[in-house]
């Protein structure tokens, strides 16, 4: 669906600092191409370790219209990009490696990404929260940065892409990825690596080893159309954000059909003014 910069919309986006060219990394009707040439990387290798890493469907008015991944992060909250909740009616979330238990929702909290569509923001956190009805239930949930990576740090990619073929089925991961802080390129918000985001596998979760266990560092969010460069958004600056969030919906939410019209509930929202971490 996005990929970042304030100049083009849909299609490529242009970096405010580099050459490269960003495309949407969400897959939706159109047949959205993520790059010009074959991926680099194949994603396939079963995310099998990651229960937590789910499929996320994007519906408006009952049709589903594209497709994003993400990640439970608390039993009603899944964490995806904000280019996978803006605009959108509701979700059908899937977590084929925990059950395949399935949650549905209308709820979709932002925290500044709002208005901007199909257009990849350098200046907007690429993450948001969709609040389920029903909880998705897990021994437990992902620990999720609190301080920056240094340059250099190997991360893996979770997707729902394996060989350029979307799967509605299963999510995979990649081969390790060496992370950089993406300042120097136009994206303060962001770490780059080498790779291709792959239509689909926007909002899917990327991990790095911690002393604990994996830890959830970023969301995928666009890749480049020819250097096979990829921005992943920053959960660390997000992080006391996304714990509010977590916070103030430890129930949930009750789903509305897109078509319940002036019967759905008001916005709850604490996200739409909020300033940035």
């Amino acid at each position: 669906m996005t990929s970042r910069n304030v100049f083009l919309t849909t299609g490529a986006i242009a970096l405010l600092s580099s050459s490269l060219f960003l495309v949407p990394a969400c897959s939706d009707g159109r047949v959205e191409a993520v790059s010009s040439q074959p991926a680099p990387i194949v994603l396939g290798t079963p995310a099998t370790d990651h229960p937590e890493a789910v499929l996320v469907d994007l519906y408006e008015g009952g049709l589903l219209t594209a497709y994003c991944s993400g990640s439970v992060i608390a039993p009603y909250v899944v964490l995806t990009a904000g280019h996978c909740v803006d605009g959108v009616g509701s979700w059908q979330v899937t977590a084929p490696f925990a059950g395949g238990q399935t949650a549905e929702s209308s709820n979709g909290v932002l925290l500044d990404w709002k208005g901007n569509g199909d257009t990849l923001n350098p200046q907007a956190h690429d993450i948001a929260l969709v609040i389920l009805s029903t909880p998705i239930t897990l021994p437990s949930y992902p620990v999720l940065a609190q301080t920056p990576l240094p340059d250099g740090t190997s991360v893996v990619n979770v997707g729902r892409v394996q060989d350029g073929t979307l799967s509605s089925t299963a999510l995979y991961e990649s081969m390790p990825l060496r992370v950089y802080d993406a300042t120097a390129y136009g994206w303060p918000l962001d770490y780059l690596t080498m790779d291709a985001v792959q239509a689909g596998d926007s909002g899917g979760p990327d991990y790095a080893a911690g002393a604990n266990g994996a830890v959830l560092v970023a969301v995928n969010s666009g890749a480049t159309t020819s250097k096979y460069y990829e921005v992943l958004a920053r959960v660390d600056l997000a992080a006391s954000w996304i714990a509010a969030q977590v916070a103030a919906f430890p129930t949930g939410l009750p789903y509305v059909p897109p078509d319940a019209g002036t019967d759905a509930p008001p916005d709850t929202s604490l996200a739409e003014d909020a300033p940035a971490d």
